[in-house]
């Protein structure tokens, strides 16, 4: 062999772990095999122990190298196959698995299915995917996990939760928690929806009804931020029924105190299909059991996505379907890529429509501070630095423009939010060379140090009276 390395294989399948050392020639040169327990809770349900199927696959890692003489550092690449739809939660802080991971053969979330298709989802499903609604699928193991298993959506809540195939629980055990990736082609099962335009395609996840990707047909080019383990998770959450944080997590109306997560529970929670075209998607999310011990409102939220010949609009139409006045705010938070056109962060600069004599107001530990300071460099324009967001989001208390665009120094190209009127503008980035910027319209505001705590009297909270609907629009235009 003329030159010297190899290629390390994983196999992790249902009954066992396989690795395989190949030479540069591609022979077999070492190999380990070690069979893993069959967890049967009740009949037609399958389970395996996580942290059985990393044990026995970094203990055939051990012995495969071992066995074959090879050194670490001659290994030049590693591949995975796998359990493509046994799905595993853990702990994003910990790494500890939530539960067991639910095998692909597991029936348990069979009734899970048929609520779907009872609702009329499975047209719109094989549409979209070309698959059925079936419980060999992750989404619907993920959905039981969180229904059945204490503490998970509390977990969610906190931003604290990992879910994967089996390839993303050994990628994030293989790298100590640095990487929770999965590979494109295991991903195209998991219950999203996706609406193609003329140039545009995008795809929205029915959790949180978050905006996942905004790609150029044309070019391929990838206009939002995909969310990772490094940077963010995020890419466009919705922030509903608060924006921001509440003083110590809470408030109070009528007397009783509840307790509400920083940016509202909207973006941890399932969604509904409520319609689906070509180019458009609405998903709901109604008051149930689960939102009512947080927020005592009868809600009804949909979220509408319209694929436009300049990109992508957004509504919000929240519906108050109970007897009493119902007392809410609403944001975005959509991230998008930058660069995005060539250059350096320091190349681009955000671009007001109007001009503006605003300060940034501060935010610290969830909270809106009176404190406030110069972020303008021009009456119209933000430049992009490094140390812009050294102290937190920018945060805008009633700006004239309706237009926030991030430009290009260097040529003609543009990325617009277009707020539709929204009274408050969250402008946010993590500090030093990161790779995308949000642009946030809000109505609605963080509490402040000082709040009361009275949810009828927080500044920049929406009134709806029984009965009404509140509407908004907001837009991503590619120029």
């Amino acid at each position: 062999m003329g030159k010297r390395g190899y290629i390390l294989a994983i196999g992790q399948g249902t009954t066992g772990s396989r690795v395989i050392l190949f030479d540069y020639d591609g022979a077999v040169h070492s190999m380990a095999y070690r069979e893993i327990n069959q967890i049967y809770p009740k009949p037609g349900w399958v389970e395996h122990d996580p942290r059985e199927i990393w044990d026995s696959v970094r203990e055939c890692i051990d012995q495969a190298i071992s066995a074959g003489g090879v050194k670490p550092g001659e290994i030049l690449g590693i591949g995975i196959t796998n359990q493509r739809e046994s799905t595993i939660l853990w702990e994003r802080d910990s790494g500890r698995p939530l539960y067991n991971s639910i095998c692909w053969q597991c029936w348990r979330s069979a009734g899970i299915c048929d609520e779907l298709k009872t609702a009329g989802r499975e047209p719109a499903v094989v549409e979209k995917t070309g698959l059925v609604i079936d419980a060999y699928f992750s989404a619907t193991k993920i959905k039981w996990i969180m229904d059945n298993v204490p503490g998970v959506r509390q977990q969610i809540e906190r931003n604290n939760v990992c879910m994967g195939n089996i390839d993303s629980w050994l990628i994030w055990n293989l790298t100590r928690g640095g990487a929770h990736v999965t590979d494109f082609s295991n991903t195209e099962d998991r219950l999203a929806v996706t609406i193609t335009g003329e140039r545009f395609e995008a795809r929205i996840e029915e959790l949180g009804a978050e905006l996942k990707g905004l790609r150029d047909r044309q070019t391929g080019t990838e206009y939002l931020w995909p969310g990772d383990a490094t940077w963010w998770s995020g890419s466009a959450p919705i922030l509903f029924p608060n924006v921001g944080g509440l003083k110590d997590n809470k408030y109070t109306y009528r007397g009783a105190e509840y307790s509400l997560p920083q940016h509202g529970f909207a973006r941890r929670s399932p969604f509904s299909v409520a319609a689906v075209s070509e180019r458009s998607a609405s998903l709901e999310l109604a008051a149930n059991a689960e939102t009512r011990k947080q927020y005592p409102f009868e809600f009804r939220l949909r979220v509408t996505y319209v694929l436009e010949a300049a990109g992508l609009a957004v509504q919000y139409d929240v519906a108050n379907a109970g007897a009493d006045t119902m007392y809410f705010s609403i944001g975005s938070h959509p991230a998008l890529r930058v660069p995005f056109a060539g250059g350096q962060l320091e190349n681009y600069y955000l671009h007001f429509s109007e001009e503006e004599n605003l300060e940034r107001h501060f935010f610290d530990n969830g909270l809106i501070l009176e404190k406030t300071a110069p972020a303008f460099d021009t009456r119209r324009q933000i430049f992009l630095r490094l140390d812009l967001f050294d102290r937190g989001v920018l945060i805008f208390k009633r700006p004239a423009s309706r237009v926030v665009s991030i430009r290009n120094s260097r040529n003609p190209r543009a990325m617009a939010v277009v707020t539709g009127g929204a009274p408050f503008l969250g402008i946010w980035a993590k500090p030093g060379r990161c790779p995308f910027l949000c642009i946030e319209p809000w109505y609605g505001l963080p509490d402040s140090p000082d709040a009361t705590g009275d949810l009828t009297q927080k500044e920049g909270i929406l009134r709806l009276e029984a009965g009404g609907t509140f509407t908004s629009t907001y837009r991503i235009e590619i120029q």
